[in-house]
């Protein structure tokens, strides 16, 4: 058997995690590219697994506020959880339960993420007894041209302005429960590849849509309605307006994410013409 080793080449790590995503879509660290530069910067912490002189698996994690979360684990096992011609052999259980060595690593409270595709994560999560917290879709859609679309009757769109990140937050932290500084908005909203804009009804805040263009023609965005405004297609408007401008800056391809246990959300981005293409389970470390 190998063994769990902390890694000092970052470049190895973004390698592998690249390669054992097989080419599919994903997000990790909030990137959908990743590299050296990009881990240092997100103070990531990371393992290699070495047996017989050979890297086969690759560990990575990060703290956000006072959570630790494991966003990439994968390795190579011989068999395949939910197979129906039986369970794993009882070398591959004892190479899954080698984990234990990144887990008792980790500050608390901690939790690992595993994509539906990945057998060797979800053989962790099986084996330890893991709790299945939620799970992430990310969903796209392509961008071939401006969306036409009609602003509801007292509804107004405008770029955001100074000032609206306060509002920003309080609505994200709302939806999402991150409460983040005040600075992230400010950050986000005044970085060079994003574009703000607000809702308003009779000139109240309503929701907001920071549309960002990413590397390789994408787009993502953060989107947010108050919910005394649900229902009133501000979240369609707020959606289609930031398309539109991901589309005029040279993004092909939008990215959504979101909780799979939301109906409504999901619901949503189905009737504004995005498709699932990756899906990941949350488990309690």
């Amino acid at each position: 058997m190998g063994t769990w080793q902390v890694a000092d080449d970052l470049g190895e790590v973004s390698d592998l995690c690249i390669s054992f995503n097989r080419g599919r879509l994903y997000e990790t660290f909030w990137q959908y590219t990743l590299s050296a530069d990009e881990l240092s910067k997100q103070n990531a912490k990371a393992w290699l697994y070495v047996e017989k002189g050979k890297t086969s698996g690759v560990a990575l994690s990060r703290k956000i506020g006072n959570v630790t979360t494991i966003e990439e684990l994968w390795g190579e096992i011989d068999g395949y959880y939910g197979d129906p011609q039986g369970k794993l052999s009882s070398k591959d259980s004892e190479k899954l339960k080698e984990c234990s060595t990144i887990f008792d690593s980790l500050e608390r409270p901690a939790r690992l993420r595993v994509p539906l595709d990945n057998h060797f994560g979800g053989g962790v999560a099986i084996e330890f007894g893991l709790k299945w917290l939620n799970g992430m879709a990310l969903a796209t859609r392509e961008l071939n041209g401006y969306l036409k679309f009609e602003i509801p009757d007292g509804v107004s769109i405008r770029p955001a302005q100074k000032g609206d990140e306060e509002d920003i937050k309080r609505m994200h932290d709302i939806h999402y429960r991150s409460f983040n500084d005040l600075k992230v908005y400010s950050d986000w909203v005044g970085k060079w590849s994003s574009e703000t804009y607000i809702a308003e009804v009779d000139g109240k805040f309503a929701g907001h849509i920071i549309a960002e263009v990413r590397p390789k023609g994408l787009g993502d965005f953060d989107i947010a309605v108050s919910p005394e405004f649900f229902r009133h297609r501000i979240g369609s408007t707020l959606l289609l307006t930031g398309l539109n401008s991901l589309f005029r800056r040279g993004a092909k391809v939008a990215i959504a994410d979101f909780m799979i246990m939301n109906a409504a959300t999901n619901n949503f981005y189905h009737d504004n013409g995005f498709n699932l293409s990756r899906a990941y389970n949350y488990f309690s470390l």
